[in-house]
């Protein structure tokens, strides 16, 4: 309350700064999700440890065999990487949420805990992103 409000011709690109962060933020969410997917097909003990060539050329999976070997052309259904790639996404949206609180102070000049709605918020969504893993009715 202590600055003027913002005029009315303001709008969210109309300056280079907010402009930037809407890039980057949109940049990195992205980075972030896909490399979640792509951990889980290459790197994860459970994955199917996959080349980068074959994960970037999975739709020749079926007809080229011979870069393939080895490989079942199913597992390109399986819903694990998706499951990762959501989670990165939820948790990265939730860690942003709390961006929110001040446009210009730090996290330790304006803890979490004063918005206590948010907070709240937050617990309530990742509640129901843990129920929608976990429940196997509401998982697809």
């Amino acid at each position: 309350m202590e600055r003027p409000p913002l005029s009315i011709v303001f709008t969210v690109f109309s300056h280079l700064t907010h402009s930037c962060q809407s890039i980057e933020h949109t940049a990195y969410v992205g980075f972030a999700t896909v490399g979640a997917a792509a951990w889980w097909y290459m790197v994860a003990p459970d994955g199917p440890h996959l080349t980068y060539y074959q994960l970037s050329h999975h739709l020749q999976c079926i007809t080229d065999p011979d870069n393939f070997r080895g490989v079942d052309c199913n597992i390109f259904h399986d819903p694990h990487p998706m499951t990762m790639a959501l989670s990165v996404l939820v948790t990265i949206e939730m860690f942003n949420a709390l961006n929110s609180l001040s446009e210009n102070q730090s996290l330790f000049a304006m803890p979490p805990w004063t918005n206590v709605w948010l907070i709240a918020a937050i617990t309530l969504s990742m509640t129901l992103h843990f129920v929608v893993l976990y429940v196997d009715i509401l998982s697809v």
